[in-house]
């Protein structure tokens, strides 16, 4: 034996208490335990000893870490931000990202200057509607709501998140991903806005507006509807754009209509005779 084992044995014999220590001989871990052989109340003399090769253990204990550590990374360095949440609304744990997605500084300010989540919803319904559809679920994908931040400015949200529950069925805690959608739905508003304006000018103009797609009318604006007798519009979209036509120029038109899907060069403007609704020609 060693002068380690030496002393280890030695402070057995002199305590009376059991040791314990792990060892390595080559490329092989062992867990060591020495115990005071007792006999009559006496010092013990004597020392048993049990060696236990772990190197199995010790292996498998380094994958871990090495798996803990990389889920580690990624999870600190996610763009997405990542929670836990308690069934009473308390973060249980989040990542820098969801930090910095609602204004802290740290994951420590979040988790103690919010202590309920449901406080971050502009719409306090928001929050019930996604507690319904996870009770009625168990996990909801890209479920939106406005939310605010530490200033209390408002921003939107996009959120996963799942219930996690024990084997008799309590709810654990909620967990999940969230991220940043403002500049997408500040976007998706001025998009919004701009064809509303649009649709108006087009709904409102004096000329007679159609979009059509193969040879059916998808949409029409109110003077067209107006110059062709109708209506409605429902009177005219999903027809054949030929129905306001003559009969005496369809073929012209059909004509410059299959030239124009061939590629082949058509007139911008041309003039044909037309029939409303109630049979009167038009040019």
């Amino acid at each position: 034996p060693t002068s380690s084992s030496k002393k280890k044995a030695a402070a057995v014999l002199e305590t009376g208490r059991t040791l314990r220590f792990e060892g390595k001989l080559g490329d092989r871990y062992f867990e060591n335990s020495l115990y005071p052989v007792l006999r009559d109340g006496s010092p013990p003399e004597r020392i048993a000893v049990y060696i236990r090769d772990i190197t199995e253990r010790k292996r498998l204990q380094a994958v871990l870490k090495q798996t803990e550590e990389k889920y580690r990374r990624i999870y600190e360095n996610a763009i997405e931000g990542i929670f836990q949440i308690s069934p009473e609304g308390r973060f249980l744990s989040a990542n820098p990202s969801l930090a910095r997605i609602h204004g802290f500084e740290t994951t420590e300010e979040l988790i103690d200057r919010v202590e309920d989540v449901r406080d971050l919803f502009v719409n306090p319904e928001d929050h019930s509607r996604l507690l319904a559809l996870l009770f009625e679920e168990g996990s909801v994908q890209n479920y939106e709501s406005q939310m605010y931040r530490k200033d209390q400015s408002h921003h939107w949200i996009s959120v996963n998140v799942r219930t996690v529950k024990d084997p008799d069925g309590k709810i654990l805690y909620y967990e999940g991903t969230m991220r940043d959608i403002t500049k997408r739905k500040q976007a998706e508003l001025a998009l919004s806005e701009s064809e509303e304006r649009y649709r108006a000018a087009i709904e409102h103009s004096n000329d007679a507006v159609a979009l059509i797609e193969g040879d059916k009318i998808q949409y029409v604006n109110r003077k067209f509807v107006e110059i062709f007798g109708y209506d409605h519009p429902q009177e005219i979209v999903g027809k054949s754009i030929y129905f306001t036509v003559h009969p005496d120029d369809r073929p012209r038109v059909r004509a410059i209509n299959r030239s124009r899907k061939r590629g082949e060069p058509v007139p911008d403007r041309y003039e044909f005779k037309a029939i409303t609704k109630t049979g009167k020609a038009i040019y």
